[in-house]
């Protein structure tokens, strides 16, 4: 990933440079059309002077009294609009180098300016791709622990589940021994009550038949006794 950041990088500074270098091919080009322009601006200037001069000299030739003072005037005035014109080309000319290395100057500034733009662009994001890489390393350990924590819970539940499910069948094994065991000590004390029931039963039978046997006795014996009596 770094590797084709840096290639993109390193692209991005050369079209950079190429736009650079063909603004200020332009900037030139517009300059030299510039001079061009003042070169053929002094022409005409030479040009409409070379025609005022023979309008001067068809003056002198017929009025050479009254031209030969304005022509001194003129030839005065001429020389000072020369000297302000060479002048005013020569500051003209000092304002066009300015001009040119002042746009030089704000064009490497510019150039300057822009690569450090791109330097920090890329360095921004390097950074806010490494920040992304890093959150999401961190978002696939969170998710990987939460995971294993749900798991470790499921289990742990399981384990629960299983362990309530033991003892609940622990505890009905126990409640249905115990009811067993209820239940037998229950018939043992129904046998034994009907056992004694059934002695007790025996018993008044044995007893009112002994009663009976006796009152039986008893009376052969009255009748007996009655008898001899009798006889």
């Amino acid at each position: 990933m770094k590797e084709v950041v840096m290639k993109e990088v390193v692209m991005k500074e050369v079209v950079m440079k190429e736009v650079v270098m063909k603004e200020m091919v332009m900037k030139e080009m517009v300059m030299k059309k510039v001079v061009v322009v003042v070169k053929e601006v002094v022409m005409k200037e030479v040009v409409m002077k070379e025609v005022v001069m023979k309008e001067v000299v068809m003056k002198e030739v017929v009025m050479k009294e009254v031209v030969m003072k304005e022509v001194v005037m003129k030839e005065v005035l001429m020389k000072e609009v020369v000297m302000k014109e060479v002048v005013m080309k020569e500051v003209v000319m000092k304002e066009v180098v300015m001009k040119e290395v002042v746009m030089k100057e704000v064009l490497m500034k510019e150039v300057v300016m822009k690569e450090v733009v791109m330097k920090e662009v890329v360095m921004k994001e390097v950074v806010m791709k490494e920040v992304v890489m890093k959150e999401v390393v961190l978002k696939e350990v969170v998710m990987k622990e939460v995971l294993m924590k749900e798991v470790v819970m499921k289990e742990v539940v399981m384990k629960e589940v299983l362990m309530k499910e033991v003892v609940m069948k622990e505890v009905v094994m126990k409640e249905v021994v115990l009811k067993e065991v209820v239940m037998k000590e229950v018939l043992m004390k129904e046998v034994v009550m009907k056992e004694v029931v059934m002695k007790e039963v025996l018993m008044k039978e044995v007893v009112m038949k002994e009663v009976v046997m006796k009152e039986v006795v008893l009376k052969e014996v009255v009748l007996v006794m009655v008898v001899m009596m009798v006889e």
